[in-house]
């Protein structure tokens, strides 16, 4: 897994908006149960996207939710690394709480078998792999109930976009 230390807690100055609006979001999403939502966060470098987030976390855990993460490392080359990684943590924490992860864990599995899977692959096969996946993150989200980050998007290759397009449609 590619988890990423969380730095030392320095004050969040002026995101209370912003905060504000990702807590209203999380509570409209847990009141619809069964609907996801998704955020996207964008900014310039050093805007303060990891600190909002950063804050987020905090707020998250003293509610007792977590935050599920997956990171688009520009050195990564793993398609669909960061879901990996999120499946990865998402296995663990069920484990952890005496869950199964069978969903899960047959994800993983179909990710460390593709081989190409994504380049000729045909439509039926990449709609199956898909799905596997979706299945997983409702697993988890049943539950734990998570939020799920995706950092760094905009380093993330062809295939994870592909399938994280369709986890949004």
């Amino acid at each position: 897994m590619n988890e990423q230390p969380e730095p030392p807690i320095t004050g969040l100055v002026g995101r209370d908006a912003e905060l504000a609006r990702l807590d209203e979001l999380l509570s409209a999403t847990m009141a619809a149960a069964g609907r996801a939502r998704a955020v996207l966060i964008t900014g310039p470098t050093g805007v303060g996207k990891t600190a909002l987030l950063q804050g987020f976390r905090r707020r998250l855990r003293s509610r007792r939710l977590r935050m599920l993460e997956g990171w688009c490392v520009r050195t990564d080359h793993r398609p669909h690394g960061p879901l990996v990684d999120l499946l990865g943590t998402t296995a663990q924490r069920l484990a952890e709480a005496g869950l199964p992860a069978d969903a899960t864990e047959r994800a993983l599995a179909r990710i460390a078998g593709l081989d190409g899977l994504s380049g000729g692959a045909r439509t039926d096969e990449l709609l199956g792999f898909y799905e596997t996946v979706r299945l997983a993150l409702v697993e988890a989200a049943n539950a734990l109930p998570p939020v799920i980050v995706l950092h760094d998007l905009h380093r993330a290759d062809t295939t994870t976009l592909r399938l994280i397009r369709y986890l949004l449609d």
